[in-house]
C-alpha cells in the first residue's frame, strides 16, 4: 500500500510538516542565498528573528550586512567568503541590531553547493536566537570577574579557555598571552609538580583535588588550588598563600628552636664529661640548623690553646660520608684563618656573623691556601653563620647562661667555682634549665653560673608553700642559701 505514489506523496508531505514544525517548535530559521541571482531568502522563522517583516526585508546580502553588529560584521563576511571559495561549511556567532536598537546574539551555520561547474551557486543554512544562554553566561562572567579568587579553565587539551582578572594578576600574563595556550609550554616548572600530578589525577578519576603548591621563579609564590574535572576540561580557583606559608614555616621553626634548647638541656645535663658534652651539642645543633657545624672553645687564657686560644672542640656533618672531610677542615682550619675571618668578626662583635649568600667564595678567601681550603671547597657551604654563645667550665660541666646554644663559640672559666655535689650541680641545671623557655638563662650577680640569694623573707615565703612540719628556718652562707625544715630548696 505504501508503494503507490498517492502513499509516496501523503508520505513526504507528512515529513515535510514534521520537519517545519521541529524546526518552529527549536526557533530555528532557515536561509537560502542564490550566488547567481544575487536573491537572499529567508523563512517567517529567520524574517520574524532579525525584526523584519516580509515588506522591510529586502532580500539581498546588503540587508543582512546592515542588521549585523558592525564590529562583528568582518568576521562573518570573512567566514561566508571562505564557506564559498571552498564550497564548504559556513559556522559563525554575531550580534545583529534590531530595527528597534535591540542587540541579540545569532549563531548561524550552513554550506555552499557547487553546481556543474564546480564553483560554489548556491549557499543554504539555518540560524537560531543564543541571546538567551549569551546573558546566563555573562552573568556568570561578571561574577567571575568581581571574585577575588582567581579562577580560569582548561580544555581536554590543557589549552586555557577563560581567565578572570584576579588569575591574570597572580600568573603575571593578560588573557590574550594565555587563551588558546597549553598551560604546560606558558608554566614548563609545572610540569613534573605537584601541579601537573594533581591535575592529572583529577581528570583520570573524575574527581575534584585540593591542594598547596610552590611555583618558582618568575611568580616565586605558594598556592591553595581545588581543580573540578568536567566533561570539557579543568576549571581551577586559586588563591596565593604565601605569606600565610611564611607564618606557618616560622611557627614550626620557632617550635623546632624550643624543641632543641630542651634537648641540648636535657643531653648536657646528662654528662659531667665536658669533651662529651660538646660533642652533644655538635650533633644536636645538625641538622636541625644546619648541615654541618663545628665549636670552637675560646680559652680565656691566651696562652692555654692554640693561635688566639680558639680551638675546635667539635664538629659533626648531617651526611656520614663528609664527616671525615669536615674533620680534615676543623683540623687545619684555624692555623690557615686570617685575622678578619667571620669568626673573629664574631667574637669581637659579640653578635651573628653570617655570609647569607656565595659563601663558600667568602669563606675561602679567608683561609691561607692549604687543606682547610681545599677541604672547604669541597664541603661548599651555601650559607654560614657564627654565633657567639658564652658558657662556663664547672668542673667539666658545660653550663649555658645567655643566649641559645648554636653552632659557634664557647668561652672556659678559668677560675672554677666552689666543688659542689653531684646533686646540688643537677639542682642548678634544673633551674636553668626550666628559664629556658622564657627567653633566656639566667645570670646571678655574683657570677654568672650561680644562682640569686634569696632574702629572708622571700626565702620564709617561699619555703611556706611547700607546707613545712615546722617553723621554717633561713639559713644559708657565701653564695649559697637554702631553707631547711622543707623537701626542696628556695630557688
Amino acid at each position: 500500500m505504501h508503494g503507490d505514489p498517492v502513499s509516496r506523496a501523503v508520505s513526504d508531505d507528512a515529513s515535510h510538516v514534521l520537519g517545519e514544525l521541529a524546526i518552529a517548535a527549536a526557533g530555528i530559521g532557515t536561509f537560502d542565498w542564490d550566488l547567481d541571482a544575487g536573491v537572499l531568502t529567508w523563512d517567517d522563522q529567520l524574517i520574524t528573528m532579525f525584526g523584519f517583516d516580509r515588506d522591510t526585508f529586502d532580500r539581498t546580502i546588503d540587508g543582512f550586512n546592515a542588521a549585523v553588529h558592525p564590529h562583528d560584521l568582518p568576521r562573518v563576511t570573512h567566514a561566508l567568503r571562505t564557506s564559498i571559495a571552498t564550497c564548504g561549511d559556513y559556522e559563525a556567532e554575531y550580534r545583529i541590531v534590531l530595527p528597534n536598537g535591540a542587540t541579540r546574539w545569532i549563531a548561524a551555520r550552513g554550506r555552499a553547493l557547487p553546481g556543474d561547474d564546480g564553483r560554489a551557486h548556491r549557499v543554504l543554512g539555518a540560524a537560531y536566537d543564543t541571546t538567551a544562554g549569551r546573558e546566563s553566561g555573562t552573568r556568570v562572567g561578571r561574577v567571575l570577574e568581581a571574585m577575588p579568587t582567581a579562577f580560569y579553565s582548561t580544555d581536554r587539551e590543557w589549552r586555557f579557555t577563560y581567565v578572570n582578572a584576579e588569575a591574570e594578576r597572580l600568573l603575571g600574563r593578560t588573557r590574550d598571552e594565555l587563551l588558546g595556550r597549553i598551560q604546560w609550554e606558558l608554566f614548563p616548572a609545572a610540569v613534573d609538580s605537584d601541579f601537573e600530578t594533581h591535575y592529572r589525577a583529577a581528570m583520570a578519576t573524575g574527581r575534584p583535588v585540593t591542594f598547596e603548591a610552590y611555583y618558582p621563579e618568575p611568580l616565586d609564590q605558594w598556592y591553595e588550588l581545588r581543580a573540578w574535572p568536567g566533561p570539557d576540561g579543568l576549571s581551577v580557583y586559586f588563591v596565593e598563600i604565601t605569606e600565610r606559608r611564611r607564618a606557618q614555616e616560622d611557627a614550626e621553626r620557632s617550635a623546632e628552636r624550643a624543641a632543641l634548647m630542651a634537648r641540648v638541656t636535657t643531653e648536657l645535663t646528662e654528662t659531667l664529661q665536658g669533651g662529651e658534652a660538646v660533642t652533644r651539642l655538635a650533633q644536636l645543633l645538625v641538622p636541625t640548623l644546619a648541615d654541618w657545624c663545628i665549636v670552637t672553645l675560646v680559652d680565656d687564657d691566651e696562652q692555654a690553646g692554640t693561635r688566639r686560644g680558639l680551638r675546635d672542640v667539635a664538629w659533626w656533618h648531617a651526611d656520614p660520608a663528609r664527616r671525615d672531610l669536615l674533620e680534615r677542615y676543623a683540623t687545619h682550619r684555624l692555623e690557615s684563618l686570617h685575622e678578619r675571618s667571620l669568626l673573629s668578626r664574631a667574637l669581637e662583635t659579640g653578635q651573628t656573623v653570617a655570609a647569607e649568600s656565595d659563601a663558600t667564595p667568602q669563606a675561602a678567601a679567608m683561609l691561607d691556601p692549604g687543606p682547610a681550603r681545599d677541604a672547604l671547597l669541597e664541603l661548599a657551604p651555601e650559607t654560614l653563620h657564627v654565633l657567639r654563645c658564652a658558657a662556663v667550665v664547672v668542673r667539666s660541666a658545660w653550663s649555658p647562661w645567655a643566649g641559645t646554644p648554636g653552632a659557634g663559640t664557647w668561652r672556659a672559666r678559668t677560675s672554677a667555682p666552689p666543688r659542689r655535689s653531684p646533686d646540688e650541680q643537677a639542682s642548678r641545671w634544673t633551674t636553668h634549665a626550666s628559664t629556658a623557655s622564657s627567653g633566656g638563662w639566667p645570670r646571678a650577680s655574683n657570677g654568672p653560673c650561680s644562682p640569686p640569694r634569696p632574702s629572708r623573707t622571700t626565702c620564709r615565703s617561699r619555703c611556706a608553700t611547700s607546707r613545712p612540719r615546722r617553723r621554717p628556718r633561713w639559713a644559708g652562707t657565701g653564695t649559697t642559701r637554702s631553707c631547711s625544715g622543707t623537701a626542696r630548696r628556695c630557688w
